[in-house]
């Protein structure tokens, strides 16, 4: 993405905030913000700046810088949300169960958490799956 754009999102999640700012967007607003805010944030990114309402740097704030996921380990993290083990989870994929327990231990070193049901509620907390 570039130019100058402002998302205005009913959507609040950690993870699309951040993918969004990853893929060059200048603002980002929730849709109930007020008339006010949004003439700001429009005048603040017309002039060159980006605008990040402070709920929304909170959230950027607790992006932890290394929790991106390769698309393989989406693949796997939605395979744990699913309830499957290492070795339904490596016949899925085609590869050997020691393969799938190297992705499943990248995605707890990069969520930075020890087992499948805090990966599972992670997920869906960050809004890394839905």
């Amino acid at each position: 993405m570039t130019g100058k754009i402002i998302i205005l999102s009913s959507h609040d999640l950690e993870e699309e905030i951040f993918q969004a700012f990853q893929a060059g967007v200048s603002g980002y607003l929730i849709k109930d913000v007020s008339v006010e805010e949004l003439v700001r944030a429009i005048k603040s990114v017309a002039s060159g700046h980006k605008h990040i309402p402070p709920e929304i740097a909170g959230k950027l704030a607790e992006h932890s810088p290394g929790s991106d996921l390769t698309e393989r380990e989406m693949e796997v993290l939605q395979m744990l949300v699913k309830g499957l083990n290492n070795k339904e989870i490596s016949q899925t994929l085609h590869v050997s169960e020691n393969t799938a327990k190297f992705h499943i231990k990248n995605i707890f070193t990069k969520l930075l958490i020890s087992e499948r049901t805090e990966a599972v509620t992670m997920a869906f907390q960050r809004g890394i799956i839905r």
